[in-house]
């Protein structure tokens, strides 16, 4: 089983917890973070069955936070990748 990512990474996305909530579009993201063996179909599915856009963003903040350490790296280039810098720079800034 995956260990947790590091705490100071964990750290930053609380800090901006709401913020992410409010500006994550989940769905580009989850086809990076499946390509990138971060997430599996099944994670895939559980933040889709969510309801709203920020209910599938807390699932996937939950999942993201419990796929080992090179997860945080991940999501910031997914959210890059996927046209989210300015989450990225954020979240990053807070580490």
């Amino acid at each position: 089983d995956l260990q947790d990512m590091e705490h100071s990474h964990k750290e930053a996305i609380r800090k901006n917890w709401t913020y992410l909530l409010e500006n994550l579009m989940v769905d580009d993201l989850l086809d990076y973070l499946i390509s990138h063996s971060i997430i599996t179909e099944n994670m895939k599915e559980e933040v889709e069955i969510q309801r709203t856009r920020r209910e599938k963003a807390t699932q996937l903040l939950f999942i993201v936070q419990k796929r080992g350490p090179k997860a945080f790296q991940i999501l910031l280039d997914g959210l890059r990748e996927c046209h989210m810098e300015f989450i990225a720079d954020r979240v990053e800034s807070s580490v």
